[in-house]
């Protein structure tokens, strides 16, 4: 078995082991020394709203989002850190268009969706001239990789740039890109939501999403990414 990262093969007696131990390790698609450069979320030294690394329990973006926008509170879950490890692998899945990486943390994704009791897992959708620059849509990649059932209700009214290109002043302007499809107005009524990201920055494409979605009244919001 090949490291989907590395592309180098995975030791024998590494695959073994999780054989024996009846498990598979988070992340069965990377050998062990990728695995080692990417830093997951660690609770104790992070955000508790959205998992951002510092040793306070609430970030300056989660705090000015719960001032600002009440009743809005962030409720987010990541993974792993954006490190620089994770910031090259998302060069090359996302920007660069290896697809294939998706499988890289498809394990670590499902084992971590599994413990969702929702109605919706909703991934953001792209603009049209994105995806067909791109040629697919990285969030559906990931879920798809880690067998995820989800459901497309939104839409992505204008193509907008990149928010790993803005500075913060300008990833936090409001300008709403969303709308729901007309298919599922009146059906999310009452229902529990999950978002899905590839990489939290801010928080303002889960916000606007949650702007959308909030006027349907569910039940609850939440989101999730790979990376914050």
């Amino acid at each position: 078995m090949e490291c989907s990262f590395c592309l180098e093969k995975i030791p024998f007696v590494h695959e073994l082991m999780d054989i024996v131990r009846f498990k598979s390790i988070s992340e069965k698609d990377i050998c062990p020394k990728c695995a080692r450069l990417f830093a997951k979320v660690t609770a104790s030294f992070s955000c508790q709203s959205c998992g951002q690394m510092l040793e306070q329990d609430e970030c300056e973006d989660c705090r000015a989002w719960r001032i600002n926008f009440p009743p809005y509170v962030v409720n987010h879950r990541a993974i792993y850190y954006y490190n620089q490890a994770m910031k090259e692998w998302f060069r090359t899945f996302k920007f660069l268009g290896n697809e294939q990486l998706a499988t890289t943390f498809s394990t670590v994704i499902e084992k971590a969706l599994e413990s969702y009791q929702v109605d919706y897992i909703i991934p953001i959708p792209l603009s049209t001239e994105r995806r067909a620059e791109r040629g697919f849509n990285q969030v559906e990649s990931l879920l798809d990789a880690a067998r995820i059932s989800y459901t497309n209700m939104l839409l992505k009214n204008t193509h907008t740039q990149s928010q790993s290109s803005k500075n913060k002043k300008s990833r936090l302007k409001m300008e709403q890109v969303f709308k729901l499809k007309n298919e599922y107005k009146n059906r999310i009524d009452g229902k529990k939501i999950l978002l899905v990201d590839d990489i939290y920055t801010t928080g303002k494409t889960i916000f606007q999403a949650y702007q959308v979605l909030t006027l349907e009244r569910p039940q609850s919001i939440a989101s999730f990414s790979l990376a914050r």
